[in-house]
């Protein structure tokens, strides 16, 4: 560059250490060019993985969501299969407490009757069995009876014949008094 001075020509020179200056510049731009280039290819390669990622995420939730809402719609028909299964079962367990409770007045029922019937029979028994005393007392009452029928019968025999026998030794006077007298001692 031309410096003018004094109406003098003064012709300035570029200092040398610019050039070099430059030049670093330059390589130092272009290193960072290329940096930045290598870093933008990175960049670009991790946004594509991660949208690939975020693709395959987003596929996956919608695979686990439809797999969610399924088995919620199979838990919904379950559950209403459970509803109507339960719905019949409270109302045959209505008749079931009722059929039960039905049951339990007949069985009081049934056992007071038995219980009444046992002390029934257990009164006739009794009557019988003191019946049977008795009959059995009468039977052996009347065996002694008719021992002691036959026992007389066998003494009015005796005394029947003894008599006849006594009947002509009665002495009717006194010859025949002492003829007795005799016979006794004899025997």
């Amino acid at each position: 560059m031309a410096d003018i001075h004094d109406d003098r020509i003064v012709e300035v020179g570029v200092p040398g250490w610019i050039a070099p200056a430059i030049v670093i510049l330059a390589l130092v731009a272009i290193a960072g060019l290329g940096l930045a280039w290598y870093d933008s290819s990175q960049l670009q390669a991790a946004q594509q993985s991660f949208g690939n990622e975020m693709k395959a995420a987003q596929q996956n939730t919608a695979q686990q969501i439809a797999t969610l809402e399924q088995k919620e719609t199979q838990a919904d028909a379950a559950n209403t299969e459970l509803q109507g299964d339960l719905g019949v079962v409270t109302k045959r367990l209505r008749i079931t407490q009722g059929d039960l409770k039905k049951s339990r007045d007949e069985a009081a029922q049934i056992r007071d009757e038995s219980a009444q019937k046992i002390a029934q029979m257990d009164t006739d028994v009794k009557s019988q069995l003191a019946t049977k005393a008795s009959s059995d007392d009468l039977n052996a009452t009347n065996g002694t009876v008719n021992g002691v029928k036959t026992d007389l019968e066998g003494t009015k025999s005796d005394l029947k014949m003894a008599r006849s026998e006594l009947g002509t030794l009665i002495a009717r006077n006194h010859d025949e008094i002492d003829s007795l007298r005799r016979m006794a001692h004899s025997y």
